[in-house]
């Protein structure tokens, strides 16, 4: 029964400190982007997805085995979160580890649309990426 407690009060511990790895790699990439964490993640009403910038919802993924794995209900949750909050969707994806030396460490999906919209802009003369996204008042 000792064992079987150890074993519980490890896995605790466990979930503890990748809790914590989690929230400060959140808070690291909203610093990064400018913008703001959501603290509880999605278990508060309002605060739902990992990241909040002034036009984008973010949720985020990490691995150091080089292989993340998204399914269509996440990624229906953040779009369903964005448009509550009239944002864009968008999921970061960090890579750690051996592949992160070959390959760029950090991607964001977004979706097809977003991104063709990015595209008519930039062609257009109207986004500048040294300047990020245009605001309405542009």
């Amino acid at each position: 029964m000792a064992k079987e407690i150890g074993t519980a009060l490890g896995s605790k511990k466990t979930r503890e400190n990748q809790k914590t790895t989690v929230n400060r790699h959140e808070q690291e990439l909203a610093e990064e982007l400018g913008g703001q964490r959501q603290p509880g993640s999605g278990a508060f009403g309002g605060k739902k997805s990992d990241i909040k910038l002034d036009r984008f919802l973010l949720d985020s993924k990490e691995t150091i085995h080089g292989e993340i794995k998204v399914d269509g209900k996440e990624l229906a949750k953040v779009c369903h979160h964005a448009a509550e909050s009239q944002l864009f969707p968008g999921l970061v994806l960090t890579l750690k580890g051996e592949i992160a030396a070959t390959t760029p460490a950090k991607w964001v999906a977004i979706p097809l649309e977003v991104f063709a919209e990015m595209v008519r802009l930039e062609q257009d003369g109207h986004l500048d990426p040294s300047k990020g996204l245009p605001t309405d008042a542009d």
